[in-house]
């Protein structure tokens, strides 16, 4: 492995999210939930998370109870999760 992969790699991993209710976009820019649910149906399917990378890269991981689906409490979680590192 690339020396600085391995040294930049657990850092990365453990970045904070700008905000505990967001996770951020390539761009930089925090994405609010409101934003990625595009159906207004409360959740995040899989295919909508797809729209920011952070998200579609730690979908599994958000989704604690294993449905295919993330509420606000699980997106949220996730900047928690990742806040705490």
């Amino acid at each position: 492995m690339n020396r600085w992969a391995a040294i930049l790699l657990p850092v990365l991993s453990c970045a904070p999210l700008l905000a505990a209710d967001v996770v951020t976009a390539r761009s930089g820019e925090p994405v609010d939930f409101i934003y990625i649910d595009s159906d207004h149906n409360g959740y995040v399917s899989r295919v909508e998370g797809r729209s920011v990378s952070a998200l579609e890269n730690q979908f599994d991981l958000a989704d604690t109870n294993r449905d295919g689906l993330l509420d606000r409490e699980e997106y949220v979680g996730l900047g928690n999760a990742r806040a705490s590192c």
